[in-house]
């Protein structure tokens, strides 16, 4: 058995050791068990994409148990079976996590605006996965409540995420328009541009809705209005405005 001596020059072996892979991609930090820093089923996990991963699934378990006010950086380091110091690592704060967890969730929005200047997909497809990934933004409650959550501690004085969510929303706008540009082959224009922030605006405000349950109209109607609006097809929505007028006693009279 070796001695303190040796004990000593070991440990020091050890917590000096530099990453081999020169980022934190294969990260062995100075803390008191490194050896037994971080495990999954009995395995070390090495790979910083896998601890950051991890850190955000047990986030996601955490939140979704005791929610957002009552989750801490000891309770997701728990559930990801990892010390505090480790998560500090690569977290320094519950609202950095909370943000990567609400930024993984609406990356759907890129992945469509790539496919739409790729040409991926057809035009018809891509109508029909917008309108389908609305209807599901709309009922991820969950993601939703972060979001806002999120968004109010940037406005009430949070200056990391402040940032970070003026950046976001032009990323936004900008997937939002190289959409509308993929399916409506158009240039990209200020009138263009407006119309990109308005359905961002739009899509912020019906999900809000949707938290309060104010159920103000039919999801399907809402669905169908929304497809009418991104085909560009007034003619089909200004005859159902016509026909539903008409159904209203009284409506048709000049």
């Amino acid at each position: 058995m070796p001695g303190r001596g040796e004990r000593a020059r070991q440990s020091m072996s050890l917590h000096g050791r530099k990453n081999s892979c020169g980022d934190d991609s294969c990260v062995i930090l100075v803390l008191s068990r490194p050896a037994s820093l971080i495990r999954s089923g009995g395995l070390r996990i090495r790979n910083g994409a896998e601890v950051r991963a991890r850190i955000i699934e047990a986030a996601r378990a955490v939140v979704a148990r005791q929610g957002v006010y009552n989750t801490t950086l000891q309770a997701i380091a728990d559930e990801a079976g990892i010390s505090k110091g480790a998560l500090y690592y690569y977290y320094k704060s519950k609202d950095a996590i909370l943000y990567d967890i609400m930024d993984t969730g609406l990356r759907v929005t890129t992945a469509m605006a790539r496919r739409a200047q790729d040409g991926q997909t057809s035009v018809e497809s891509l109508k029909q996965e917008i309108v389908t990934e609305f209807d599901q933004r709309l009922k991820k409650a969950d993601g939703n409540r972060l979001h806002l959550y999120l968004a109010l501690e940037a406005l009430l004085g949070n200056q990391d995420l402040h940032d970070k969510y003026l950046q976001k929303y032009r990323e936004w706008a900008d997937r939002i328009e190289d959409i509308l540009v993929g399916v409506h082959d158009l240039p990209r224009t200020p009138t263009l541009r407006a119309i990109a922030v308005a359905v961002l605006a739009a899509i912020d405000g019906f999900c809000i809705q949707e938290l309060f349950g104010l159920n103000l109209v039919d999801r399907q109607v809402l669905l169908e209005t929304g497809r009418l609006l991104l085909e560009g097809d007034m003619e089909t929505l200004g005859g159902k405005l016509r026909m539903e007028t008409q159904s209203i006693p009284g409506g048709d009279e000049d």
